[in-house]
């Protein structure tokens, strides 16, 4: 069986970026492969030196792949609809990460134990504060 011929002009620089945007192109039905995945795994520094990491694409679907990727959203954070901000009523919002207990932790017995905060900060205006529970419609 013969291979079809592919043309690489996604680029990306984040292995993982790569393989979420591989996978992305797959599920809406784009034949897609990364043939610099294993060079990219063996040195970090090889993704600069090779360029970046190639997605390819079947000839002729390349025009949809790239418009499929730079469709996504790539602004930070998330919009919840029923909760807005107190300072400026935006309603896209990032987690805040704790990070002294954390850190105190790894000082203290060489692990870090990572947990998600409830307090959310405005992507706008950098305000922190504690949503209400039950407006928010995502686990605990």
């Amino acid at each position: 069986m013969a291979r079809p011929v592919t043309t690489s002009r996604l680029i990306f620089f984040d292995l993982e970026e790569a393989i979420v945007a591989q996978s992305f192109l797959q599920s809406n039905g784009i034949f897609a492969t990364m043939p610099d995945r294993r060079y990219s795994m063996i040195d970090p520094l090889m993704r600069i030196g090779m360029g970046g990491i190639r997605i390819s694409v079947p000839e002729g679907a390349e025009d949809d792949a790239a418009r499929l990727i730079h469709g996504v959203d790539r602004r930070p954070g998330v919009e919840f609809d029923d909760t807005s901000c107190p300072r400026c009523g935006r309603n896209r919002f990032t987690r805040v990460k704790p990070l002294v207990l954390p850190m105190l932790l790894l000082l203290l017995y060489g692990s870090v134990v990572w947990w998600r905060t409830r307090r959310l900060r405005c992507v706008a205006c950098k305000t922190e504060f504690k949503p209400d529970r039950r407006k928010l419609d995502v686990p605990e």
